[in-house]
């Protein structure tokens, strides 16, 4: 690749090899998130915690923190926080950056870890 129009002769060749690699070719269907808040947490001045699950897939569900600035008077700019699996006892991994979570809310950002 030389140009630009090089770059855009392949761009599509090169997004489908890209998602292939992630594991989302052919792309999968969407279905609905069934987001579910459980709870909420204002333990700290000017930060909201919302616990909270949804289905990456029909009964596969993921468990989430999103921390969001109190009052949320929005539109704020989003950090997703993965963080992963953890063996470190019942509490899990997200009670380990849970300060993470805390800075960016404190600071005008929602995050879900």
């Amino acid at each position: 690749m030389k140009t630009s129009a090089d770059f855009e002769k392949l761009r599509p060749e090169l997004h489908r090899e890209y998602m292939d690699m992630l594991g989302l070719w052919p792309i999968p269907e969407k279905t609905p998130l069934k987001a579910t808040v459980t709870g909420t947490v204002d333990s700290e001045p000017g930060v909201r915690i919302e616990k909270l699950h949804f289905q990456s897939r029909p009964g596969l569900y993921v468990t989430a923190n999103l921390y969001l600035p109190n009052p949320a008077n929005g539109p704020y700019p989003a950090i997703l926080y993965s963080i992963g699996h953890y063996r470190g006892g019942r509490d899990g991994h997200k009670t380990q950056v849970s300060d993470h979570g805390l800075w960016f809310a404190s600071h005008g950002y929602v995050c879900l870890i």
